[in-house]
């Protein structure tokens, strides 16, 4: 509303009656993200960072982010790798296994969850329809 030339007092009035009413919760929100951004196959950096980039507060992100299923992230980055290595076909496995580390890390993994992950036969396995 700022940016259209409404003085901050009416925003700020606009907001607490809106979050009175329910209709504008950051948690809600902050899980909703979340939600859609292990969806999309991110890892736990991209997330956070995605969280920040939407100026949600460090409290609210700090909350969000501790139901985060760290316990899962080798698992879904391996998931993620599969699906990446399927559309590779003519690669040979150690040109695979830095494109699919660069990739995991892009996507928001760490350092050793991509290793993890490069180590594991998910690399040696080409899974995609052409080869079944």
């Amino acid at each position: 509303m700022r940016r259209w030339g409404y003085h901050s007092d009416v925003v700020d009035e606009v907001v607490v009656y809106l979050q009175s009413k329910g209709l504008i919760d950051d948690a809600v929100f902050a899980t909703l993200l979340v939600e859609e951004m292990l969806r999309k196959g991110y890892g736990c950096r991209r997330v956070r960072d995605g969280l920040v980039k939407k100026k949600l507060e460090m409290e609210l992100i700090k909350e969000v982010m501790a139901g985060y299923p760290y316990h899962r992230e080798v698992e879904r980055a391996g998931e993620v790798a599969a699906l990446r290595v399927s559309r590779m076909p003519g690669d040979e496995p150690v040109t695979r296994r830095v494109k699919i580390k660069r990739y995991l890390i892009r996507q928001g993994y760490s350092p050793e969850v991509a290793d993890e992950v490069c180590r594991s036969d998910i690399i040696d396995t080409q899974t995609g329809p052409e080869y079944n």
